[in-house]
């Protein structure tokens, strides 16, 4: 039983399936970062 579970849940389309929503939750979570928050750490205004 486990084995036909297994082979029913790891598929290659299920695969796919799964890293497609995984990329795209990550794509969806991506925080958009401001750009004086990429100047340089020794450019703090002092």
């Amino acid at each position: 039983m486990g084995a036909h579970k297994a082979r029913s849940l790891f598929t290659w389309t299920g695969i796919a399936h799964q890293l497609v929503a995984a990329v795209e939750y990550r794509v969806a979570a991506a925080v958009t970062l401001d750009d004086n928050e990429w100047d340089e750490p020794w450019n703090d205004g002092d």
